[in-house]
């Protein structure tokens, strides 16, 4: 048994103001559909975040409809789990049909985990997972679950797993070991500390396929891992290997780090960052090579630069250079911050990324009501990520009206006291 662990394919995805859809993605489809040909893997694991946002535009599903047709085309059982960027219902909708084809796709977090057994390996189908989901009565009906790592590991336990078989989780989570943190890249939406599960919670399991975090890397051991993303989505990716992990089941029925291997896929596109004067800049682009192969990031070192700096620029990179920045705006770790003019130095949280973009929108800051009501309505979007609770249920219903009911309550006790103390907005 061999197969393929690829993860976080963000179809739809932009890099500045390029459609990665339109090309790039596509090119790297068939790239991988020629690496199956070749390498003949019995099985492909997609460990979530297949798209890039949770209504995907047209191109983005049809692009994904061609990868899977083409793999049960070639008759491969395929794997996936939704992730925190997927809806269920929208990325499942077609599972009787697909599941007639070896395409297995979790629709929601139950109790019992949907798993298969393929020639003594069975596979394992964890979604993208809160604590109230967990928690909640239609699952394991347990409210002492209140963390992430609380609910990964009841809702494993209460699976009967024959450790006696080889057992491969697919799992889209942030997964550390020992408290340390995976390795981030600038790509991600993840908030420090949120969802944070040891990797001792997949202990029953020989491999765990994990997706979620953009950088490809082990975690605690090294049949836990992170594929990463195929493509490069940020320039603090720019060092990183772009690969698929191939996994192959040993003669005597298991998974160690010596039956794991790494496939190159070429890319369309790979980054480049040029550093200097304008002066430099242009030099260095004139000089530059295949600049077709490239994505290219400028940052000016120059003090003081004028519209037509850039556009000399431009006309020396072409179509190849998408984001032209300054020296100040690059960030430690090497990528364009968008939160230089607040005074922000890293990309850590969706609110701050808001205040950035509220701050450039309007020249104004939000003030402290603000920013609650935007914290609190995103921890609710947390709540109910990938569409799992129903709203048209009466369960969903309800969660539904409670928390409409709790943002109006806010918005209401929020303006009396922003009148009561003479301010003129909340």
């Amino acid at each position: 048994m061999k197969f393929f662990h690829v993860s976080d394919l963000h179809f739809g995805k932009t890099l500045y103001d390029v459609q990665l859809v339109d090309e790039d993605q596509p090119y790297w489809v068939e790239q991988f559909l020629k690496a199956v040909d070749e390498h003949q893997p019995d099985a492909i694991l997609i460990a979530g975040d297949i798209y890039d946002r949770k209504q995907p535009s047209d191109e983005a599903i049809k692009l994904f409809e061609h990868m899977i047709s083409e793999l049960a085309a070639r008759n491969k059982k395929v794997f996936v789990v939704p992730g925190n960027h997927d809806s269920c219902v929208r990325l499942s909708q077609f599972n009787e049909f697909l599941r007639t084809k070896d395409i297995y796709i979790a629709r929601d977090v139950k109790k019992e985990m949907d798993h298969y057994e393929v020639d003594g390996v069975v596979f394992w189908l964890m979604p993208y997972i809160y604590p109230l989901i967990v928690s909640d009565s239609s699952v394991l009906d347990d409210p002492s679950l209140v963390s992430f790592d609380q609910a990964a590991r009841a809702l494993i336990d209460a699976q009967d797993i024959d450790t006696t078989k080889c057992n491969v989780i697919i799992s889209h989570q942030n997964v550390i070991a020992n408290g340390v943190k995976p390795e981030h890249s600038d790509s991600e939406t993840t908030r420090g500390g949120l969802g944070e599960i040891e990797y001792t919670a997949y202990d029953k399991f020989d491999y765990v396929a994990l997706g979620h975090i953009h950088n490809g890397q082990k975690v605690g051991r090294g049949t836990v891992r992170y594929s990463g993303c195929p493509l490069y989505y940020d320039f603090s990716e720019i060092n990183r290997d772009k690969r698929v992990v191939m996994v192959e089941v040993n003669k005597d029925g298991r998974i160690t780090d010596d039956d794991i291997s790494f496939i190159e896929i070429p890319l369309l596109h790979t980054l480049h960052i040029e550093s200097g004067s304008v002066e430099d800049l242009i030099k260095n682009g004139r000089a530059l090579q295949d600049k077709e192969k490239y994505y290219v990031l400028c940052n000016i070192e120059d003090r003081n630069i004028t519209s037509d700096d850039r556009n000399r620029i431009s006309a020396v990179y072409g179509s190849c250079l998408v984001h032209v920045t300054k020296s100040e705006e690059i960030s430690a770790s090497g990528t364009a911050s968008q939160e230089r003019r607040t005074g922000l130095t890293e990309k850590v949280s969706i609110d701050k990324a808001f205040s950035v973009f509220y701050y450039e929108k309007t020249g104004d800051f939000l003030n402290g009501v603000q920013e609650s009501l935007i914290k609190k309505i995103i921890e609710q979007q947390d709540r109910n990520a990938g569409s799992y609770l129903s709203l048209s249920g009466k369960d969903g219903g309800k969660k539904l009206e409670e928390e409409t009911d709790e943002l109006v309550k806010f918005l209401v006790d929020a303006s009396e006291k922003a009148e009561k103390n003479g301010e003129d907005r909340v």
